[in-house]
Protein backbone atom coordinates (compact mmCIF):
# COMPACT_ATOMS: atom_id res chain seq x y z
CA UNK A 1 0.00 0.00 0.00
CA UNK A 2 1.29 3.44 -0.87
CA UNK A 3 1.71 6.07 1.78
CA UNK A 4 -0.84 8.81 1.24
CA UNK A 5 -0.02 12.30 2.45
CA UNK A 6 -2.34 15.21 2.12
CA UNK A 7 -2.54 18.79 3.15
CA UNK A 8 -5.79 20.27 4.25
CA UNK A 9 -8.67 19.30 6.46
CA UNK A 10 -10.39 15.93 6.82
CA UNK A 11 -13.20 17.31 4.65
CA UNK A 12 -10.68 17.70 1.79
CA UNK A 13 -10.12 13.92 1.56
CA UNK A 14 -11.66 12.31 -1.49
CA UNK A 15 -14.06 9.66 -0.10
CA UNK A 16 -13.44 7.41 -3.12
CA UNK A 17 -9.95 6.48 -1.86
CA UNK A 18 -11.42 4.86 1.26
CA UNK A 19 -9.20 6.68 3.73
CA UNK A 20 -10.70 7.08 7.18
CA UNK A 21 -8.84 9.04 9.79
CA UNK A 22 -8.24 7.55 13.21
CA UNK A 23 -8.36 10.68 15.35
CA UNK A 24 -7.18 8.82 18.46
CA UNK A 25 -3.81 8.20 16.77
CA UNK A 26 -3.30 11.73 15.44
CA UNK A 27 -0.56 13.98 16.75
CA UNK A 28 0.93 17.22 15.51
CA UNK A 29 4.54 18.19 15.19
CA UNK A 30 5.92 21.42 13.81
CA UNK A 31 9.35 22.96 14.30
CA UNK A 32 9.52 25.26 17.28
CA UNK A 33 10.49 28.18 15.03
CA UNK A 34 7.33 27.68 12.95
CA UNK A 35 4.84 27.50 15.84
CA UNK A 36 2.39 30.35 15.96
CA UNK A 37 -0.81 31.22 17.73
CA UNK A 38 -2.86 30.05 14.74
CA UNK A 39 -1.09 26.65 14.87
CA UNK A 40 -2.16 26.17 18.48
CA UNK A 41 -5.70 27.42 17.77
CA UNK A 42 -6.21 25.05 14.83
CA UNK A 43 -4.63 22.09 16.65
CA UNK A 44 -6.77 22.66 19.74
CA UNK A 45 -9.94 23.21 17.67
CA UNK A 46 -9.33 19.84 15.98
CA UNK A 47 -8.60 18.28 19.40
CA UNK A 48 -5.28 16.88 18.18
CA UNK A 49 -2.49 16.75 20.77
CA UNK A 50 1.09 17.79 20.12
CA UNK A 51 3.62 15.01 19.78
CA UNK A 52 5.49 15.24 23.07
CA UNK A 53 7.38 12.89 25.30
CA UNK A 54 9.45 13.22 28.43
CA UNK A 55 13.21 12.86 28.17
CA UNK A 56 15.35 10.96 30.65
CA UNK A 57 16.13 14.22 32.42
CA UNK A 58 12.44 15.13 32.64
CA UNK A 59 12.61 17.69 29.83
CA UNK A 60 9.69 17.93 27.39
CA UNK A 61 10.72 16.70 23.94
CA UNK A 62 8.67 17.55 20.86
CA UNK A 63 8.31 14.90 18.20
CA UNK A 64 6.51 11.78 17.09
CA UNK A 65 7.14 8.47 15.38
CA UNK A 66 5.76 7.66 11.93
CA UNK A 67 6.30 4.15 10.53
CA UNK A 68 8.97 3.58 13.19
CA UNK A 69 10.94 6.69 12.23
CA UNK A 70 11.42 9.49 14.76
CA UNK A 71 10.39 12.92 13.50
CA UNK A 72 10.95 15.91 15.72
CA UNK A 73 13.45 18.15 17.36
CA UNK A 74 17.12 17.16 17.22
CA UNK A 75 17.04 16.34 20.94
CA UNK A 76 13.92 14.13 20.48
CA UNK A 77 15.44 12.20 17.56
CA UNK A 78 18.80 11.77 19.32
CA UNK A 79 17.22 10.51 22.53
CA UNK A 80 14.88 8.19 20.63
CA UNK A 81 17.79 6.69 18.64
CA UNK A 82 19.90 6.27 21.80
CA UNK A 83 17.04 4.49 23.56
CA UNK A 84 16.42 2.25 20.54
CA UNK A 85 20.15 1.46 20.30
CA UNK A 86 20.29 0.54 23.99
CA UNK A 87 17.28 -1.75 23.58
CA UNK A 88 18.83 -3.48 20.56
CA UNK A 89 22.13 -3.94 22.42
CA UNK A 90 20.31 -5.37 25.43
CA UNK A 91 18.37 -7.80 23.22
CA UNK A 92 21.58 -8.94 21.49
CA UNK A 93 23.25 -9.61 24.85
CA UNK A 94 20.21 -11.68 25.92
CA UNK A 95 20.28 -13.65 22.66
CA UNK A 96 23.96 -14.49 23.25
CA UNK A 97 22.90 -16.30 26.43
CA UNK A 98 20.51 -18.62 24.59
CA UNK A 99 22.17 -21.97 23.85
CA UNK A 100 22.69 -22.82 20.20
CA UNK A 101 20.29 -25.71 19.46
CA UNK A 102 22.66 -27.15 16.82
CA UNK A 103 25.31 -27.70 19.52
CA UNK A 104 23.05 -29.39 22.04
CA UNK A 105 22.71 -33.16 21.76
CA UNK A 106 19.25 -34.03 22.94
CA UNK A 107 18.62 -37.73 23.40
CA UNK A 108 14.95 -37.14 22.54
CA UNK A 109 15.66 -35.45 19.22
CA UNK A 110 15.52 -37.91 16.31
CA UNK A 111 18.73 -38.03 14.28
CA UNK A 112 19.45 -39.68 10.97
CA UNK A 113 22.30 -42.12 10.61
CA UNK A 114 24.45 -42.42 7.49
CA UNK A 115 22.03 -45.07 6.18
CA UNK A 116 19.11 -42.65 6.58
CA UNK A 117 17.56 -44.51 9.49
CA UNK A 118 16.26 -42.47 12.39
CA UNK A 119 17.50 -43.32 15.86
Amino acid sequence: MDFIAFRGTPNDIDPSIGLKLNYSKMKCYIKESKKSEIYHQLREAANIPEGVTEGEDGATLFGLRAYGVPIGSEVFVTEWLNTKGERITSNMLEIEKVPNPTRIANRHTPRASASGCLF
